[in-house]
């Protein structure tokens, strides 16, 4: 019997869409990561030599906040 209201969708079609994702997202990060390398050299050599970037420290969420 066909439900209207529900798609039935077997395990291997799940895994397959959620590797496919993780391997967009990796490759994403790597590009991410690229990105930065390229940027951190080029204003090493244009501005600020020899200063360090600011960074962002560690901060703590309320535990409402929290998912």
């Amino acid at each position: 019997m066909k439900d209207a209201l529900a798609l039935s969708r077997h395990r291997s079609d799940f895994e397959a869409k959620a590797l496919r994702l993780l391997k967009t997202v990796r490759a994403a990060l790597i590009y991410l990561c690229l990105a930065v390398q390229w940027e951190e050299k080029w204003r090493s050599g244009t501005t600020n030599s020899g200063r360090e970037a600011p960074g962002i420290g560690p901060f703590l969420l309320e535990d409402d906040l929290k998912i």
